[in-house]
């Protein structure tokens, strides 16, 4: 039923060693999770994903790539998307240290009860490989999907805000070149953190670059990487349609 079976290399613990700082506090581990279609990854969702590693917001991110649904209903095969993601953290040494896939099935709920189960267990993963630490959850989301009819709908409902057990880390969007203010109700805040200071750095989506690829397959698209690339002409081209974007940045 999902998880890190199979997985690229998730076990980051080294023995049953405790973790502590050094003034002999508990390390605190600051864990991300990021919903998205990412049909196919681009470098807005990786930047994305690096700023906040870089910038100490995060010290691990787990992708997790949906499933079809209804309203995305063409979205490209999900092993060869869990596969794509990791092809691409496997071209950068940080990445490859706090950077990782979750492993999706068939059978994994990605509603809100389903993405709550889901951080439960990266959450009891990472406990397991850092023993002694306080792990924090937060789950990456863009300003757009948080202010969606149906997210404000489900959290407004009190019963669903004390079931996260996570932050919602709202990434803003740009209009003109300006940050947008994200709406945060008072219900939510307690809940809710804006990232401050990213910008993305292209303006792309996937849905854009499969365009492109179907246009000219040979012809790597702004925005995707060239290995990324590489691996969609090896393998299978995501061109026949698919679901945009991820819950993140744009998609």
């Amino acid at each position: 039923r999902g998880g890190y079976g199979g997985e690229r290399g998730y076990n980051s613990g080294k023995g049953d060693r405790r973790h502590y700082d050094q003034t002999g506090r508990r390390e605190v581990v600051k864990v991300g999770v990021y919903f998205g279609t990412f049909d196919p990854v681009h470098e807005n969702h990786f930047a994305l994903a690096t700023f906040l590693i870089e910038r100490g917001v995060l010290d691990q991110i787990h992708f997790v790539p949906n499933l079809s649904t209804p309203s995305k209903p063409t979205v490209t095969d999900i092993d060869f998307r869990k596969q794509m993601i990791t092809t691409r953290i496997e071209c950068e040494e940080v990445a490859k240290r706090t950077m990782f896939v979750y492993n999706v099935t068939a059978d994994t709920q990605l509603n809100w009860s389903g993405r709550n189960a889901i951080c439960r267990q990266v959450l009891g993963s990472v406990r397991h490989s850092k023993p002694g630490c306080s792990v924090r959850m937060y789950q990456v989301m863009g300003q757009d999907r948080f202010e969606s009819e149906t997210t404000q709908a489900s959290l407004s409902n009190e019963s669903v805000r004390r079931q996260l057990k996570r932050t919602l880390l709202i990434v803003p969007r740009l209009e003109q070149g300006r940050v947008v203010q994200v709406n945060v109700s008072h219900a939510l805040r307690p809940v809710v953190e804006v990232v401050q200071g990213y910008q993305d750095p292209m303006e792309i989506s996937s849905t854009a670059i499969r365009r492109q690829l179907r246009a000219n397959p040979r012809s790597c698209p702004e925005g995707l990487h060239p290995i990324v690339h590489k691996f969609i002409l090896q393998y299978q081209s995501p061109t026949r349609g698919g679901a945009d974007g991820a819950d993140g940045a744009d998609g």
